[in-house]
C-alpha cells in the first residue's frame, strides 16, 4: 500500500533492520546504506515510504539532508537514533524536525514509534486539510504520546496544551505563547487558563462543557474556536481542536488542546502554490545557512547560467561561494545577497552566469526575517531577454506570468525600444498586471505591443516615468519615484502614485501603490497633532480601563505632570480622592450611553495645590462603531469662579449699601418736607400777624401802608423802592433788612418799634449794626439818605 513502506538508513542490519523487517515484513522495509541513496531512492517514489529510521550517525548533515528529505516527502515521518540535534539553532524549520530516539533504544521501542507514525501518517491522508490530522479516537500508548505530540507539534506549526484528569496543564509548547499571547502557569487548572483568554465568557463555558463531555464519553475529537481578548476589544479568533488521548487498555488519560491560527495555515498553503508555481523563477537565502527554499525555474536558470546539472540536494543549505562557480561569480553574488538581507539599498546587479551566457538577473531582492533562522532575503530571477535564445515577447510573457496572475501589487513591465545607434527611443509595455490595470483606471483591455503614452495619456506623469527609466535601462539601478496620475474616465480627480522601478533585462519592472489615502491620513495626523499640541485646552485621552493613553502640552501646564508621569495611569490620581469614585463614574456612564458628560470637577496638581476645571467627556469609537477609550477637553477655571465668587460679594455689599443709601434720602426727603411745612406754619402765621396789624391800624393809612410794604416782603414782593436784597454791598440780615427799608421810607424808630412790634432799644440796636455793615462810621452822615443813594447807585 503506497506510504505504508519503511526506508532503514544505517550500517548495522542485524540489528533494528532486522526487528523492523521481522515486524513488517521484509518486503515493506528498504534498507540503504547512505544519505545520497536514500535521496535517490525517495525522489524515485515518492510516494511509496511512510517513514524513515536512520541509525546513530548515518547522517553527517542532518540538517540539509532533512530539508530535501521533506522536499522530495513532505508527508515523510524520519526517526533519528541518537541524541537530538539543535534544529532551531540550525535554522531548520519546525515542520522539518525529526523525533528523535535514544541510540540505546530497544529495537521493540523503534517498532512501536513506526508502527504509531504509520497509524498516524494514515489517518493525516485521509483528512480535507491541514488542521485535521486526528479523527475519531487515537489509541497512543502511554510512552508514545510524547511522540504523537512532536509529530503535530513539528508538521502543523500549532499549540498544544495536554491537561491531566485532575484538570491541571500538564504540558504546553512555545507555539502557544505565540498564538494566545500567554502561557499557563505551573501547576495551573486549565480551566482558569481558558477564562482568561476568552474574550466571550459563553465561549469558555462552552470550551469547558465540551472537556467535561470528552472526559465523560472517554474519546472522540469535538472542534471549537476562541476568541481572544484583547485591550482594544479586537482579538484574533483561533481553532481549537479538542481530542482525547487514551492507554493501553482503551481508557482516557489525557487531553489534547491543539490550537491554530487559520490566517497562518492560509498564508503557509498560498506560500506553498506560490513556491510551487512552474514559471515562477525564485529562492529564499539565509547568509547564516545558505539557500532554504528554491523553485524548479530558479534551478533551471542556474544550471542555465553556469552550464551545471545541480539538483535541490546539492543547492540547498550551501552559499554561493559553496557551489561549483566560477570564484569571482561566487563571490560578488554572495556579497550581494549579504547586502540584501542586511537591508541596505542596492543598484541593479550586473547578470550572472559564464562568459557568453550571464543570463541570471536579479528581478527584484527583498529583504525578510523570521524568528528561528534571522535575516534572510527573497530574490525572483529573471533571463536577460537579449541572451536568453527567445524572442522579448515571449520573455515579456513568461515574466508576466511568474508575477501577474499571482502578485496583488501593481505591477509593469516595461522592455526599452531601441533605435539603430541603440539609443532608447521609447519603452513598450510588455506586460501589466490586473492590479496596474485597475490602477491605472483602464476601461479596455491590454493589447500587444503596447507603447508607454498608450499606458500613460498624462503627458507630465509620462515624462516622468519614461525619464527615470531611461536612466535606469542605461545605468541600471534602482529608484523610487512619487507622481499624481488621473485615471481614466476618472472625475474623481488624480492619484498619488508611488513607484519602485528596477532594472530588469533591457528595460524596467515598475511596482506600483496608491499612496493618497496613506498620504492623506499622514496629512491629518499631522494636523490632528498640532492641533492637538497647540490647544490651550487640556486633552486627556484614556482606554477603556480609564488608563492614560495620550495628553497633550496644555495638560502638562494645567495638572503639573510631564507626559512620561502620566501615560498608563489612572485619570483618578489627577482629583481628590474624595471625588475619584465619582469621576469614575462619569466615564462609566459615557462609554455605557455613548453620550457627552459636561461638567466641573475638582482637580488637584502635581504640587498638591487645587483648582476647578470645566470638562466635556466623549467616547472614542473605531470605524465599526466599537468603542475604544473617551478623549476629555477640560479647561482651567479656577481664577474665573474665584473671580465670580469675588464679584459676588461685592454685588451684595453694593445692594446693602444702596438700601442705606436710600434709608437716608428718605429721611431727608422727610425732613425736608418737615422744613417745608415748618416754613410754610411759619409765614402764614407771619402773614396772618400782618393782616391782624393792618386791621388794628386801619384808620392809619400810613401805618397801613407800611404794614402793607411789610406783608409784600414776607411773601417775597420787593415794593418800589425799597433795597435790593442780592446788592453785594449790602451784608445785612433779614430782619436788618427790613428795618433799613423803613429807615429808607423816613420812619423814626417809635414808628418801626411800632410797626415791628418790637422795642425801641432793639431798633436802636439794628440801626447801629445797619450803620456798622455799611460803613458809616461819622454820627453825622444820615442814614435814609445813604439807603436812598444806595438805590440809586
Amino acid at each position: 500500500m503506497a506510504g505504508h513502506e519503511l526506508i532503514w538508513l544505517g550500517p548495522d542490519p542485524a540489528g533494528p533492520l532486522a526487528t523492523l523487517q521481522e515486524a513488517f515484513g521484509a518486503e515493506a522495509v528498504r534498507a540503504v546504506a547512505g544519505p545520497a541513496e536514500a535521496l535517490e531512492l525517495l525522489a524515485s517514489e515518492p510516494g511509496r515510504f511512510g517513514v524513515l529510521a536512520a541509525g546513530a550517525g548515518a547522517v553527517a548533515d542532518p540538517a540539509g539532508w532533512l530539508t530535501e528529505v521533506k522536499r522530495l516527502c513532505p508527508d515523510l515521518e524520519v526517526v533519528l537514533l541518537g541524541p537530538a540535534g539543535d534544529w532551531q539553532g540550525q535554522g531548520l524549520p519546525r515542520r522539518l524536525w525529526p523525533l528523535c530516539l535514544p541510540a540505546q533504544a530497544a529495537p521493540q521501542e523503534l517498532v512501536a514509534t513506526a508502527a504509531k507514525l504509520r497509524e498516524l501518517a494514515e489517518l493525516r491522508r485521509g483528512q480535507a486539510s491541514q488542521g485535521q490530522v486526528l479523527a475519531g479516537r487515537l489509541a497512543v500508548a502511554r510512552r508514545n504520546v510524547e511522540a504523537a505530540l512532536g509529530l503535530l507539534y513539528r508538521t502543523m506549526g500549532v499549540g498544544i496544551v495536554t491537561v491531566r484528569r485532575d484538570g491541571y496543564v500538564a504540558f504546553y509548547d512555545s507555539e502557544v505563547r505565540r498564538l494566545t499571547g500567554s502561557a499557563p502557569a505551573e501547576l495551573s487548572r486549565v480551566g482558569d487558563w481558558i477564562e482568561s483568554l476568552a474574550a466571550d465568557p459563553a465561549q469558555a463555558s462552552e470550551v469547558l462543557a465540551a472537556l467535561e463531555q470528552a472526559w465523560s464519553r472517554g474519546g472522540g475529537r469535538r472542534e471549537l474556536s476562541l476568541t481572544l481578548a484583547h485591550p482594544s476589544g479586537v482579538g484574533r479568533t483561533l481553532s481549537l481542536s479538542l481530542m482525547v488521548l487514551v492507554g493501553d487498555q482503551g481508557d482516557p488519560r489525557q487531553l489534547v488542546l491543539v490550537f491554530s491560527d487559520p490566517s497562518d495555515r492560509a498564508a503557509a498553503l498560498e506560500y506553498e502554490r506560490l513556491l510551487a508555481a512552474p514559471t515562477l523563477a525564485a529562492y529564499v537565502y539565509y547568509p547564516e545557512r545558505g539557500f532554504a527554499r528554491l523553485t524548479r525555474a530558479a534551478l533551471a536558470l542556474i544550471n542555465q547560467a553556469f552550464d551545471l546539472a545541480l539538483t535541490p540536494a546539492q543547492v540547498l543549505g550551501r552559499r554561493p561561494e559553496e557551489l561549483p562557480l566560477p570564484p569571482e561569480a561566487a563571490r560578488r553574488w554572495q556579497e550581494l545577497l549579504g547586502l540584501a538581507a542586511a537591508g541596505q539599498a542596492l543598484a541593479a546587479p550586473p547578470p550572472l552566469g559564464l562568459p557568453g551566457r550571464r543570463i541570471l538577473s536579479h528581478a527584484a531582492l527583498a529583504p525578510v526575517e523570521r524568528e528561528v533562522e534571522g535575516p534572510g532575503v527573497v530574490a525572483l530571477l529573471a533571463r536577460r531577454p537579449e541572451l536568453a535564445g527567445e524572442e522579448p515577447a515571449a520573455m515579456a510573457g513568461g515574466l508576466a506570468g511568474l508575477a501577474l496572475a499571482s502578485l496583488p501589487t501593481p505591477l509593469v513591465l516595461l522592455e526599452a525600444v531601441r533605435g539603430e545607434g541603440r539609443e532608447v527611443e521609447d519603452f513598450l509595455v510588455a506586460g501589466v498586471n490586473p492590479a496596474a490595470w485597475r490602477l491605472l483606471g483602464r476601461l479596455d483591455f491590454f493589447r500587444p505591443q503596447m507603447r508607454l503614452g498608450e499606458l500613460l495619456p498624462d503627458p507630465v506623469a509620462r515624462g516622468r516615468l519614461f525619464a527615470e527609466a531611461l536612466r535606469l535601462t542605461e545605468e541600471g539601478g534602482q529608484a523610487r519615484l512619487e507622481m499624481g496620475l488621473r485615471p481614466q474616465g476618472s472625475r474623481s480627480g488624480s492619484r498619488l502614485l508611488s513607484l519602485w522601478l528596477g532594472k530588469v533585462g533591457d528595460g524596467v519592472a515598475v511596482l506600483m501603490e496608491d499612496v493618497g489615502p496613506q498620504r492623506e491620513q499622514e496629512q491629518r495626523q499631522k494636523l490632528y497633532r498640532h492641533v492637538f499640541g497647540h490647544m490651550q485646552e487640556a486633552i486627556i485621552v484614556t482606554d477603556l480601563a480609564g488608563l492614560i493613553i495620550d495628553w497633550n502640552p496644555a495638560s502638562e501646564r494645567m495638572f503639573g505632570y510631564a507626559k512620561a508621569e502620566v501615560l498608563g495611569q489612572d485619570t483618578r490620581r489627577l482629583v481628590p480622592p474624595s471625588r475619584s469614585q465619582e469621576l469614575g463614574q462619569y466615564g462609566a456612564r459615557v462609554l455605557k450611553e455613548g453620550n457627552v458628560w459636561k461638567g466641573e470637577y475638582e482637580f488637584v496638581r502635581k504640587d498638591g495645590s487645587r483648582g476647578i476645571a470645566s470638562s466635556v467627556l466623549a467616547v472614542l469609537k473605531d470605524d465599526e462603531g466599537r468603542a475604544y477609550g473617551t478623549v476629555g477637553l477640560s479647561r482651567d477655571v479656577t481664577a474665573e469662579r474665584r473671580l465670580q465668587e469675588n464679584l459676588a460679594l461685592q454685588s451684595r455689599e453694593l445692594q446693602e449699601k444702596n438700601i442705606a443709601l436710600n434709608t437716608l434720602l428718605r429721611h431727608a426727603e422727610e425732613e425736608r418736607l418737615r422744613a417745608c411745612q415748618q416754613v410754610a406754619a411759619d409765614l402764614a402765621q407771619r402773614i396772618t400777624q400782618r393782616l391782624q396789624q393792618i386791621l388794628d391800624h386801619v384808620e392809619a393809612p400810613e401805618m397801613v401802608r407800611d404794614l402793607a410794604g411789610l406783608l409784600l416782603g414776607d411773601l417775597g414782593r420787593r415794593p418800589e423802592g425799597a433795597l435790593d436784597p442780592t446788592d453785594p454791598t449790602l451784608a445785612l440780615s433779614e430782619k436788618e433788612l427790613e428795618v433799613a427799608r423803613l429807615i429808607r421810607a423816613g420812619k423814626s424808630s417809635e414808628q418801626i418799634a411800632l410797626l415791628l412790634g418790637k422795642s425801641l432799644d432793639t431798633i436802636r440796636l439794628q440801626r447801629i449794626s445797619i450803620r456798622k455793615k455799611l460803613g458809616l462810621t461819622r454820627r453825622d452822615r444820615n442814614l435814609a439818605n445813604y439807603l436812598n443813594k444806595l438805590d440809586v447807585i
